[in-house]
């Protein structure tokens, strides 16, 4: 398969897919961060957030950016807390782990649109609520370390909204260019010999558009797509790292991914052959 039309179908994807269902969530992210969102979650949902995670409250705001814009706005919420002081070196890497998630935009629209069934990427979008939920639930410490009140002092204007627009245009030009890098990667496991759901479970593990985009066409698997979704592919996980930028492991948050996208794959997989 020539290159010049491997990187056009994936420059495609990033133009029909990615950025819309991506970019708009990485400059609300900005916005409300600039507004000092994290503060206003934190006073709401400190009791419970406490309670379930045995995490300071400061991270409860990365933990619904996380979840609601997708990646890598979880890791980039928490490496913002972390630099203000608002939570420890342990408490980001754990933090790490349930908080970086694919967000409703691709799960529902993307998804969506690929098998032409919204309720499969809404249903898959709650289960990685549950899961993410009870995962950091079972893997909380005895007790919470505390850390210092974070104090909000910017000032909002109208710089933020152009701000918070060119500040995504970077995260979102990286994005694009590590799926065009892996679409090539993919292409090459294609002309490997080996079976359809074999080359769609290597695909998962490098990168998650081009893998959801050969599954919806190749195999409509359910416990591959969970698989692909959950885990989110190497060339996620490379964002997330250029996020964090060595300021804290990212052992726990690799563990955890596996964990959690190996345990639903599992689920789906004897729930389809038992049932």
């Amino acid at each position: 398969m020539a290159v010049n039309y491997i990187i056009t179908e994936a420059l495609r994807l990033c133009a029909e897919t990615l950025i819309p269902s991506i970019f708009p969530f990485m400059v609300l992210t900005n916005l409300l961060i600039s507004c000092g969102f994290d503060n206003m979650v934190k006073s709401l949902i400190k009791r419970p957030f406490e309670a379930l995670f045995h995490l300071n409250a400061n991270l409860a705001s990365a933990y619904i950016l996380g979840m609601i814009s997708g990646y890598p706005q979880g890791a980039y919420a928490i490496a913002e807390i972390y630099d203000k002081g608002g939570c420890t070196k342990d408490e980001a890497q754990r933090a790490l782990a349930f908080c970086n998630n694919t967000g409703p935009a691709f799960m529902i629209g993307a998804v969506g649109a690929l098998f032409g069934d919204m309720r499969l990427g809404r249903n898959l979008f709650f289960l990685q609520i549950g899961v993410t939920l009870l995962y950091g639930i079972l893997s909380r410490p005895k007790r919470i370390s505390r850390s210092p009140e974070i104090k909000n002092n910017k000032r909002i204007n109208f710089d933020i909204i152009p701000k918070s627009v060119t500040s995504s245009v970077i995260p979102m030009l990286n994005i694009c260019g590590f799926v065009v890098i892996f679409a090539i990667l993919c292409s090459w496991v294609s002309l490997l010999p080996l079976g359809i759901e074999i080359k769609a479970f290597i695909y998962s593990i490098l990168e998650i558009s081009n893998a959801v985009k050969f599954i919806s066409r190749k195999t409509p698997s359910l416990p591959l797509l969970a698989f692909a979704l959950f885990w989110s592919g190497i060339c996620v996980h490379m964002q997330t790292a250029s996020v964090v930028d060595k300021r804290f492991s990212m052992k726990r948050y690799y563990i955890g991914k596996i964990i959690q996208s190996l345990s639903v794959f599992l689920i789906l997989y004897l729930k389809k052959i038992l049932f």
